[in-house]
This record gives C-alpha cells, structure tokens and sequence, in this order.
C-alpha cells in the first residue's frame, strides 16, 4: 500500500502570512454575505462540473439539443455567475495567496479527507470506492507539491 506523503509549506516556513484571511475576506461585505457568496462560488463552480458531464452523456447519446443546452447552461454558471461571485468576494487574490491556498486545500484533500473516505469505504466493503478514493489522494497529493514547487519558484 502507497502512502501519501505531503510536504507542507507551512512545516518548511516556506508561507509567509500564512493564515491569512481567505478568499472570501471581502472587504466592505457583512460577514453573511460574504459567507452566501462564498456558498453560491462553489454552488456554480458544481453546478459548471455537473452540468459539462451531463452534457457528455447527452452527446454520447445522440442527444446534441440537450447536449447544447447543458454546454450553454454550463457557460453561464462559470462565466457569468461564478466569476461575478468571485469578484465580489476577491476570490483570486495573488500568486502567492492563490498558490498557498491551493497547496492547503490539495494537502487537506490528501491527507485527510479522501484517506478518510477511503477507510469509511473500505470498513463499509465497497472496495471499488476504497480503492479510487485512496487513487485520489496521490493525485491531490501530487498537485500540492507542483504547487509548492512554482511556490518555492515564484518567490526565489
């Protein structure tokens, strides 16, 4: 059995500020705006996946007017509505910030919640899903130390 190993940023002193306010830290917002925000970001950013993979079954199908309509529907939940949201909770902030985040979610994924996942799975008997979700977690794993390396790059 693999086991994932992360190199936290924090842990080498590589993140300055880190803990800093998160992206949806808006300044000039209620905080319960802000938090609705941040819920309706990630609400579009799904509803974008979802409606790109339904959109793949209506093609695969046959189906192109659904397959079409699932494409435009997906457009406007990312370019419209998601990226208004994010602007107006500041979702992208700057390289660093961006990068620091991203290696503090991929390193949660990784070592905490698809590990957690996979052993939930795994007591339950569904192997398949035990199996992809331990899969997953080398590959969060991975894409938090490729962004610790353009971390480490952009700052030297």
């Amino acid at each position: 059995m693999r086991t994932v190993t992360v190199v936290s940023i924090m842990a080498m002193g590589a993140v300055p500020g880190a803990g800093a306010a998160g992206p949806a830290q808006a300044a000039g917002l209620d905080p319960q705006t802000r938090a609705n925000a941040s819920t309706a970001v990630e609400g579009e950013a799904f509803a974008h996946a979802k409606y790109l993979a339904y959109g793949e079954e209506a093609a695969r199908t046959g189906e192109r007017r659904i397959a079409r309509l699932f494409a435009d529907t997906a457009w406007t939940e990312r370019y419209d509505h998601f990226a208004a949201e994010a602007k107006l909770i500041h979702f992208v902030r700057s390289n660093v910030a961006d990068l620091q985040e991203s290696i503090a979610g991929e390193e949660h994924e990784a070592t905490v919640m698809y590990p957690t996942f996979s052993r939930q799975a795994a007591a339950a008997g569904d192997r398949r899903a035990a199996a992809l979700f331990r899969e997953i977690a080398f590959d969060e794993a991975d894409h938090a130390a490729a962004f610790l390396r353009a971390l480490v790059e952009l700052e030297v």
